[in-house]
This record gives C-alpha cells, structure tokens and sequence, in this order.
C-alpha cells in the first residue's frame, strides 16, 4: 500500500529486544516484557530482508519503559500485565536485573 502511494515501503525494524519469541500472549504486552532477550545486532549493511533498509536497538536494554508500580503517578496499566518483568521502574530508569535477562537470552551471544 506504502508503495502504490509513492511513498518508500521499506522498514527499520527494531530487535532491541525480540529475541525471545512466545512470550507474549499478544503484541499489545509491550512494556519490559519479561523472558525476551537482544535481537539482531543493530545494522543497515545487509539485513538479509529485501525490505529491511536496517536493524536498530531503538532504546538501550535496561531502560525502563515504564513502571509495574500501580500507585505511581506515571504507571501505564500495560506494564502491570502478567508478562512484564517486575518489579520495573519509572520510564527511562536503569533496570540491571532486566538488562541482565536481556544479555542472557542474546542472540547471536555477544561476547
């Protein structure tokens, strides 16, 4: 459709953290989803995808994406669901338990 209306249909894709597949119970569990692990390494040399311009880490692996903290007063019940990693922080604050899931569940591992 992108393509038929002149506009470019390729994608950047970001597999920062889809390493993991069948965690979800569906694609609206988005916030620090528990079990998932660092994808792809980031890169727009050769993606293997015809329309796949690059891969990218689009936020850094332990940064929060929001609290699992209902009595905050920036909680997002999409972080309170059942798959996500708890407990998690306010978004944009360093998890080092989340980052080490992420490092753990890596692939290809990077060493």
């Amino acid at each position: 459709m992108l393509g038929q209306a002149g506009v470019p249909n390729y994608a950047i894709i970001d597999t920062g953290r889809n390493r993991v597949i069948g965690v979800r119970e569906d694609w609206t569990e988005w916030c620090n989803v528990d079990g998932v692990g660092f994808g792809k390494l980031p890169t727009s040399e050769s993606t293997g995808l015809e329309l796949a311009d690059a891969f990218i880490w689009a936020k850094g692996g332990g940064i929060s994406s929001g609290t699992s903290d209902p009595s905050s007063l920036y909680y997002n019940s999409f972080c309170g669901k059942a798959t996500t990693f708890k407990p998690s922080p306010e978004e944009g604050e360093w998890r080092q338990a989340y980052f080490e899931m992420l490092l753990k569940n890596t692939n290809p591992i990077i060493n």
